[in-house]
């Protein structure tokens, strides 16, 4: 019998290997970050005023827009400078006023504690417009099953959004609700 050697591995098989390996890691990551918001959030119900555009590449989506994007400048408790920087991180704390819940401060590092009742929000200063400051929080296009945008839109007047937060401000949409009843995208 002959002595066989096992075969060996070359360098730039190792690599690929290994490259493969880092982007499967990479995806389960981003993954994960994602589904966490489902394991860990808590629902919020906000008040918003949609349209309906349409991606070639995407597919329909529906733009919403709340009342907590643009915020009163007097709510950002450490703005001490009078000016804000465009795209800086910003946390709102929302509490629950009748049906939703309401921006009631701000802060541009995650505040230490909160009282009872309240959540975080995580977003980013969109535009500073004097005495006002708009806000992007991740969750301003939902996208929905092929020409179910339109349909959507046309209850424009009187949709609401159940956004799912996270104790860190993370946040996703988690349901839409028309006239109190959860809205169907099948």
């Amino acid at each position: 019998m002959m002595d066989q050697k096992p075969a060996e591995v070359r360098p730039e098989r190792r690599r690929f290997y290994f490259m493969i390996l880092i982007q499967i890691l990479l995806w389960g990551v981003i993954l994960a970050s994602y589904w966490m918001i489902d394991w860990k959030g808590e629902p919020v119900m906000l008040e918003t005023a949609p349209v309906d555009p349409h991606d070639f590449f995407r597919g329909d989506y529906v733009i919403l827009s709340y009342t907590i994007s643009t915020i009163d400048k007097t709510l950002l408790a450490d703005n001490d400078s009078g000016s804000i920087e465009r795209n800086a991180s910003v946390y709102v704390v929302l509490e629950e006023k009748g049906e939703y819940a309401e921006a009631v401060a701000a802060y541009f590092d995650k505040p230490d504690h909160l009282q009872a009742g309240q959540k975080i929000i995580r977003g980013k200063v969109r535009y500073d417009m004097g005495d006002r400051v708009l806000i992007d929080y991740g969750i301003e296009r939902f996208y929905v099953e092929e020409n179910r945008g339109r349909d959507i839109e046309e209850l424009r007047d009187e949709l609401d959004v159940e956004v799912l937060v996270t104790s860190s401000g993370r946040s996703k949409v988690n349901r839409l609700f028309y006239r109190g009843e959860p809205v169907t995208l099948e």
